[in-house]
């Protein structure tokens, strides 16, 4: 598992993490049909012109659906998130790694 320290312990570590993340959100665009997602570092956001809310058990809240898409591949891929980072503001949605 990937954590803080070893993040911060070589100069290739961010370039590592942006591939790999890079790769996550390739398989939610492609593989998960969840278009327009876009991302940096460990954050991803998007908009949601369509606001039907799904609801997502592990958080017992509900979502829209391209941020219940990428917390189920999350979920898949064995990625940590919580929910306090993971928030809906007007028409567009945040997501972040712990």
């Amino acid at each position: 598992m990937l954590t803080a320290k070893w993040l911060s312990a070589t100069r290739t570590a961010p370039k590592i993490w942006c591939t790999f993340f890079g790769l996550v959100m390739w398989i939610a665009i492609y593989v998960y049909l969840c278009a327009d997602v876009m991302h940096y570092m460990d954050n991803a956001w998007s908009y949601e012109m369509d606001l039907t809310l799904i609801f997502y058990e592990p958080y017992s809240s509900y979502y829209p659906k391209k941020q219940v898409i990428l917390l189920r591949l999350y979920d898949e891929l064995g990625l940590p998130h919580t929910k306090r980072n993971n928030f809906l503001v007007g028409h567009s949605t945040y997501l972040a790694f712990t």
